[in-house]
């Protein structure tokens, strides 16, 4: 380029494009994102957007005065959301600047001002109640904002505000069809509550016969919630999916497939696939705190083995009695396969499909936590995430602008320094709540460096 030329005009243009063009963004963020960067969302939206965008595009290429402008506008905004609370009677619509200045400070590595954040959108949240949020404007961020708090409650093992009724996807709208991921995440919402009041099982479980019985309850009926929203997806969505023989080999590694993995997996749409990995982690998630309170002693860790291990390769039959059959013939080693198949498919086509996928690394983190042990499924997950635009560098040093970066650093590595950034994250602090893995995982780590 002539020293006389310059792309200084268009550089605001450049960060949004990055920010835009960002699969993980795209996606979760679909369509508040593109209308915040727009103006359509208001002027403080669309400030807010542009200060996360020159914070990515600066941090990403090293450009230290473009992340630095972007660290001002995010000051700029801040003020005038913290006035604008302080003075506005409708703070609803403050909802989406605050999700951006979230996203800002999680890439800024602040994690401290994130919590800030998170404990701002909670209090707006409960200041104006759920029914500000129906409004189609801003509907699919209020989604977007529910996900990073029930995954934060997850992570904290706390329960949330949103398991309560009124917060709910099902009590606002009968429409089944087109809100099947937020239907999933009422489901999910129960969790974070259910691994709080499991905390008191891992001191003496025999000594806690009622709590235990409460729980199992409580999980037998999400469920059977699980299992009631498969029946109509399946209904719905007859045919789903096909398989179709690979033609070429696949772009994502060089290493060997898994047998299962030689052919691909089709989706009718972005969507469904989707609504599937989600399903599929919540069901992996139930199940593993389910199989944690019904052995009856934690720490008999030969037992709980031998039930896990039953449930993982289960073919016709229910390893669980008292938990209801989700899929018959279906074990979780069969539902973590499909899950990273399906996220094969994911990263081929998120670019090409105007979609929401409101968990994107979650699903994959839970199903290489059931595939741990087996090598040639591990290497796909990593080379897959690798792969991933929206994953690229992730845990590996400063560009982690990813919406679940914050709340779901699901990092594959066989590190056994479990502080490290690569071995931290949603997937693995569930799997110690739900199933004190740590020293399965600890275990497995140092046998494969």
């Amino acid at each position: 380029m002539p020293p006389t030329m310059s792309l200084v005009a268009f550089k605001d243009a450049m960060s949004l494009a990055l920010l835009l063009d960002h699969s993980v963004w795209s996606s979760f963020g679909y369509p508040w994102l593109q209308e915040s960067a727009t103006g359509h969302l208001g002027s403080l939206a669309k400030d807010a957007c542009a200060a996360l965008s020159r914070c990515a595009f600066g941090r990403r290429h090293g450009q230290r005065h473009i992340e630095l402008e972007g660290a001002v506008s995010y000051g700029r905004v801040l003020r005038e959301v913290r006035s604008q609370l302080a003075t506005s009677k409708s703070i609803d619509a403050l909802l989406v600047p605050m999700l951006l200045l979230s996203y800002t400070a999680n890439s800024q590595q602040s994690q401290h001002e994130f919590d800030i954040h998170l404990g701002g959108m909670v209090a707006l949240l409960q200041a104006t109640g759920p029914e500000p949020y129906q409004d189609p404007r801003l509907a699919k961020a209020f989604s977007s904002c529910r996900c990073m708090l029930i995954l934060t409650g997850i992570i904290s093992r706390k329960r949330t505000f949103l398991e309560e009724v009124e917060w709910l996807h099902k009590s606002w709208t009968s429409d089944e069809v087109s809100n099947g991921q937020d239907r999933l995440v009422d489901i999910l919402a129960a969790i974070p509550g259910i691994l709080e009041d499991m905390t008191p099982l891992e001191v003496q479980l025999s000594k806690r016969a009622g709590l235990r019985q409460s729980l199992q309850r409580r999980i037998q009926h999400s469920l059977g919630e699980l299992q009631a929203w498969r029946r109509r997806w399946a209904t719905t969505f007859p045919n789903p999916t096909k398989d179709v023989p690979r033609t070429k080999p696949p772009t994502f590694t060089r290493r060997e497939l898994p047998p299962e993995a030689k052919s691909l997996l089709v989706y009718e749409s972005f969507e469904r696939s989707a609504e599937f990995s989600l399903h599929s982690a919540i069901l992996i998630c139930l199940l593993s705190l389910s199989k944690s309170i019904v052995v009856p002693d934690l720490t008999s860790w030969e037992v709980r083995e031998a039930r896990w291990h039953e449930m993982l390769i289960s073919d016709n039959r229910n390893p669980l009695p008292d938990v209801p059959m989700i899929a018959r013939g279906l074990g979780l080693r069969a539902v973590a396969i499909q899950i990273v198949r399906t996220f094969e498919y994911q990263l081929q086509h998120i670019q090409h499909h105007q979609e929401r996928a409101l968990f994107w690394l979650f699903p994959l983190g839970l199903a290489g936590l059931i595939l741990i042990e087996e090598p040639l499924w591990m290497s796909t997950i990593e080379d897959l995430r690798r792969a991933s635009q929206g994953d690229r560098g992730y845990g590996e040093g400063p560009d982690t602008v990813v919406p679940e970066a914050a709340v779901s650093a699901v990092c594959w590595s066989r590190n056994p320094d479990l502080t490290s950034n690569e071995a931290v994250g949603s997937a693995h602090c569930f799997w110690y709540a739900a199933q004190g893995g740590w020293k399965k995982a600890e275990r497995i780590w140092s046998i494969h460096p």
